[in-house]
């Protein structure tokens, strides 16, 4: 048999183990392979169940005209290098020293907090015997003490963001190890940004590492929006063995008080109150980009 003979066998044996190989279009979507569907980025997404301790916050409320301010910026950074993981801020521009960075929600916090001076700060809300509000040369011992505290509940966060529409998806979830002593507790989820270039007074060399050569300041986990709300959503889950899962979807502004939302700049911090007070732990969400 020549070899021109062997052309039709040759061609044939092909079609069909093409045939036999290649993915058959969906009749139901015709021009859609069956390979190409939606990556699930909360499929493997759990929460721990294990026996755990807390997670503190240290809420600081300060301003760019405020001078003593970068003293207390720089004892947060000091103390979250010192626990790392376990020590999480929020920096709330609020007041007559905060001219710019201000937000809707820094109001309602201090007025609660009873700040009267800046640089303030609460830790992780609680109500000490001398008030809410703690000096800032305490705020490391009472991280400190509350990060040796078991917690009653365990949180995990994701957030999957599309960086060319702005839209997250968010999922929590909470897992209590222990019952609680009351029956309802308050989810929050606070959207924070980093590398905020602008300005600062002070008035000693406080957290001279944060200045840039041009003389630009780095305002770090500033506050810039609640998808919860100024005082969170409720989670009625509270009793031991008991876990809850909440789903958000936000769409990142491109600025607020007119400093433009960097995507790559942003943190979100989870964390649960018994009330108003109290935050019990908190964690910072996994971000995901797409």
């Amino acid at each position: 048999m020549t070899k021109k003979s062997f052309l039709p066998l040759i061609m044939a044996l092909a079609t069909f183990f093409c045939l036999a190989s290649c993915d058959k279009e969906d009749p139901a979507n015709p021009g859609n392979n069956t390979q190409s569907s939606e990556i699930d980025y909360f499929a493997d997404f759990e929460v721990s169940t294990s026996i755990k301790k807390r997670c503190a916050v240290i809420e600081e409320y300060t301003g760019t005209k405020c001078g003593a301010c970068p003293d207390g910026h720089e004892r947060v950074r000091k103390i979250m290098e010192k626990y790392p993981g376990k020590v999480f801020s929020i920096t709330i521009h609020q007041g007559p020293f905060a001219p710019q960075y201000a937000t809707q929600w820094g109001d309602a916090f201090a007025s609660q907090a009873g700040v009267n001076s800046y640089p303030a700060g609460t830790i992780s809300r609680t109500v000490y015997e001398d008030g809410i509000q703690q000096d800032r040369t305490k705020w490391d011992t009472r991280c400190a003490n509350i990060k040796n505290q078991r917690t009653i509940v365990n949180l995990a966060a994701r957030v999957v963001i599309d960086t060319n529409t702005r839209h997250a998806q968010i999922m929590v979830k909470g897992y209590y190890t222990d019952d609680a002593d009351t029956n309802s507790h308050l989810l929050n989820i606070a959207v924070l940004q980093n590398d905020v270039l602008g300005p600062q007074s002070n008035y000693g060399n406080w957290n001279a590492e944060m200045y840039t050569e041009d003389g630009q300041y780095r305002h770090m986990h500033m506050l810039r929006d609640l998808i919860t709300g100024q005082w969170g959503e409720p989670v009625n889950e509270t009793t031991k063995n008991s876990s809850f899962t909440r789903t958000y979807e936000y769409t990142i502004p491109e600025a607020i008080s007119n400093e433009p939302m960097v995507i790559r700049n942003l943190e979100f911090l989870v964390f649960i109150n018994r009330s108003h007070y109290d935050i019990i732990t908190a964690t910072q969400a996994e971000i995901i980009y797409k």
